[in-house]
């Protein structure tokens, strides 16, 4: 890392948290889903009781549920707990912890590609008006979200150096992602068969 672009992504972080600071309370989304699952976390929290089954999906079929995984809770009640159980500083929390994945989405996607490529990579996750408002509330989805930004620079590590632990680690990765919402299954199917099928390698 050279001064100068350490200066820039911290300088892009900064207009990150801005952007999403202006007006905040009156953009933030805490609804349904971030009240159920966040009551669901307060009462892991009081009762030190963990469960390993997350909310339902909203298919279902002839009355069977399927279920999402727990993480989506855990992962809620790291903000909540630093938030004070407070949804708009819990919520301010994640939005400062989005910023920070502009860390690893660079080097990550530069590894990956290129420089120029890491750079336009920030800018769209940054300024896009559909990343602003995904990275500003709590919600199964957004934690998807915040956290491919960390696939990515494990996917940039294994290219760099070919150790099969990451690789090892891009596949729980993955699995971690594919409990908030079940429909990362197509991006689990598309990186298999980047590795398997085009890259071809074996582990």
């Amino acid at each position: 890392m050279n001064k100068k672009t350490i200066i820039i992504l911290l300088f892009f972080i900064s207009l990150f948290i801005i952007i999403r600071s202006i007006n905040f309370i009156y953009h933030l989304n805490w609804s349904g889903d971030q009240a159920s699952f966040a009551i669901e976390a307060l009462r892991i929290f009081r009762t030190k009781s963990l469960t390993l089954i997350g909310p339902q999906i909203s298919a279902n079929l002839e009355g069977r549920f399927v279920f999402q995984g727990p993480a989506i809770y855990y992962m809620l009640l790291i903000f909540l707990i630093l938030g004070k159980f407070d949804p708009v500083i819990s919520s301010y929390l994640f939005m400062i912890f989005c910023s920070l994945m502009i860390l690893p989405l660079f080097y990550g996607v530069k590894k990956l590609t290129n420089e120029k490529v890491a750079w336009l990579m920030i800018i769209i996750y940054s300024f896009i008006p559909y990343y602003i408002n995904y990275t500003r509330f709590i919600w199964n989805s957004t934690f998807l979200l915040s956290l491919l930004p960390i696939l990515i620079w494990l996917m940039g590590k294994y290219q760099e150096n070919k150790k099969t632990v990451y690789l090892f680690v891009i596949a729980f990765w993955l699995g971690l992602l594919l409990q908030f919402h079940y429909q990362f299954i197509i991006v689990i199917a598309g990186i298999f068969s980047y590795y398997f099928l085009f890259k071809k390698i074996k582990t």
